[in-house]
């Protein structure tokens, strides 16, 4: 039986600056952005 105590799922998004919501630029997610990460871990019904 494998080992399912680490599975997780990661997901990463950059927030884009204030007001940018009528309008995309793909600049805001190249570069040296901050990038914010949150693991989620599985929990399985065994």
């Amino acid at each position: 039986r494998e080992d399912i105590n680490n599975d997780r799922i990661t997901i990463e998004w950059t927030n884009t600056p204030d007001g940018a919501a009528k309008q995309f630029r793909r600049e805001w997610f190249q570069g040296d952005g901050m990038v914010r990460r949150k693991n989620l871990p599985i929990e399985y019904n065994l």
